[in-house]
């Protein structure tokens, strides 16, 4: 199963940025939306609101997750995220380590920590990786369109999930 793509922390969920008036790019403006849209991702992973996480994703969105078979979409993401929240109170933190924009196209990378603790009980599971994400400018927003999700070994029963 895939894990959740991270973003840095945020205490709060900023609604959908246009960077703009006129709903276009603007350099320099675009890093600083791209890392409200990461906060509103983050907040909403450690609340379990995946419409809230899937708001941040565009239509065509992709996932690689190393170590696992196959590319995983929008659908299966979210299938994935209401799994994951079905059996373990999740909480992520990360750091973007860089974001950098060009016209209507943007990347970020940077690293996480994950924790999942089963509801059922029992030990928790630590995550630790590095993403790199694609982003694209769609309909006035900065969307994910690709993330690629490098684990770091994990500590505790990975096969739990």
């Amino acid at each position: 199963m895939n894990h959740a793509r991270v973003a840095p922390a945020g205490g709060h969920r900023p609604a959908a940025l246009t960077c703009a008036a006129t709903g276009a790019p603007v350099p320099g403006k675009d890093e600083t939306a791209i890392r409200l849209r990461m906060a509103q991702w983050v907040d909403g992973y450690n609340r379990g609101d995946i419409p809230a996480m899937l708001d941040v994703l565009s239509e065509d969105y992709q996932e690689d997750v190393q170590g696992l078979p196959g590319i995983n979409d929008k659908r299966g993401f979210g299938r994935d995220l209401s799994e994951i929240f079905s059996k373990y109170q999740s909480h992520i933190t990360s750091v973007m380590d860089q974001v950098y924009t060009l016209g209507d196209a943007g990347f970020d990378r940077g690293h996480y920590v994950a924790i999942y603790t089963p509801k059922d009980g029992g030990p928790a599971i630590t995550r630790r990786g590095r993403y790199m994400e694609v982003w694209a400018f769609e309909d006035g927003v900065w969307r994910v369109r690709y993330v690629t999700d490098i684990p770091e070994s994990a500590v505790g029963n990975m096969t739990a999930m």
